[in-house]
């Protein structure tokens, strides 16, 4: 089952598991792969933000519907792939980074997260043999 999250709800649940054996950060969340094309956002949304100081949520994207031309689709009708993004958190063994990988599954699975990728860090952090 997929859980209806924003991004930042998404990589704040996984860092809670990640933060236990810090091995690995959740850096971030990419969409790829839109059905059928990115929601896009109209005059009623933005004129809806601007009346919540100016801040887009999911509930004002979710009142009208995509105004990409043609569309007029919910919301909830737009799906995508979702990629995690993952870093090190220092030099690690592959094991210790499977073990990690293997306690965020479920949740993975529960998210709806497609595919992870491994990112540099600014320190070099890697994969000891």
């Amino acid at each position: 089952m997929k859980l209806k999250m924003t991004k930042e709800e998404i990589l704040i649940e996984l860092a809670k598991i990640l933060k236990e054996d810090d091995i690995l950060k959740a850096s971030g969340l990419h969409e790829e792969n839109f059905r059928p094309h990115p929601f896009t956002i109209g005059k009623k949304h933005e004129i809806a933000s601007d009346e919540n100081d100016g801040v887009m949520t999911e509930e004002i994207c979710k009142r009208f519907p995509c105004k990409a031309k043609g569309c007029n689709l919910s919301y909830e009708d737009h799906d995508s792939d979702k990629q995690l993004v993952l870093q090190l958190k220092r030099d690690v063994m592959q094991t210790e980074v499977n073990e990690q990988l293997l306690k965020m599954r479920a949740k993975i699975k529960e998210l709806g997260i497609n595919t992870i990728a491994f990112a540099d860090t600014e320190e070099g952090y890697k994969f000891l043999v």
